[in-house]
């Protein structure tokens, strides 16, 4: 189990934005579609799935929804996944921009010469029996 945070010791988000300011009350989520009662905003379809997180991570998100800066541990995981997608579309935007630059994707040609120049075996084809 992580270590607990002492009362005296400043509460901060784990992602690095500003210090949770405790005693604020929760958080009321409201969205798109207006506020719902059980954290999800109304009219967004969602599925129930399980995750796994390190202990430490669970109890810090936890901490962020005492404090009121996150709604609930839900609407923080599904804040954090928005993020990540959106980081993974930035890169692979980026990685495009790229490759339009320079000409595309490799060839089978370029990519056999640079596993040759790198050392990089392939392995062997397995024959269906």
């Amino acid at each position: 189990m992580g270590r607990r945070r002492p009362a005296s010791e400043p509460l901060v988000c784990p992602i690095g934005a500003l210090p949770v300011v405790p005693n604020r009350g929760p958080a009321r989520p409201t969205g798109r579609f207006g506020p719902s009662s059980n954290g999800m905003v109304i009219g967004m379809a969602t599925k129930k799935i399980t995750v796994t997180l390190d202990e430490a991570q669970v109890e810090q998100v936890r901490a962020l929804v005492e404090a009121g800066t996150a709604s609930s541990v839900s609407g923080f995981v599904q804040h954090a996944v928005g993020v990540a997608l959106d980081d993974v579309a930035g890169w692979g935007a980026l990685l495009a921009e790229a490759l339009r630059e320079t000409g595309g994707a490799l060839s089978n040609e370029e990519r056999d010469w640079s596993d040759d120049i790198l050392g990089v075996t392939k392995p062997d084809k397995i024959s269906a029996a």
